[in-house]
This record gives C-alpha cells, structure tokens and sequence, in this order.
C-alpha cells in the first residue's frame, strides 16, 4: 500500500513543532533559519500597508 502522504506532512510537522515546545514565534524562525541555510533563493512578501487593494471599487452589499 501507498503510504498517504498528507499523513507523513503532518508527521514532520508535529515533530518540527515539538522541537520548538510548539510556540509559533520559535517555529517561524527555525522555519527562517532552515530557509536561509538552505542557499535556495525565495521571495520576500512586503508587509501590509493596512489598505485593502484587492476588493477595490467593491460596494457593500448592505445598501
């Protein structure tokens, strides 16, 4: 049989989320630190403005 490979992503990830005593600020910079040793290049998402720019021209449907 085929092992389900949802069930082996989610067996890493409780195992990486027990190395960091599951607090998601530790888990995110081990995720950080593991992408920087990595050497591969990845894209950086700018931080949000607070402005919503993907519903613009878009009335509520309230009135």
């Amino acid at each position: 049989m085929i092992p389900n490979p949802t069930d082996e992503i989610r067996a890493i990830k409780h195992k990486l989320a027990a190395a960091c005593d599951n607090d998601i600020h530790r888990i995110a910079e081990d995720a950080r630190r593991r992408q920087r040793a990595s050497g591969r290049q990845s894209v950086v998402v700018p931080q949000p403005t607070g402005e919503n720019t993907t519903n613009k021209g878009l009335q509520p449907s309230g009135k």
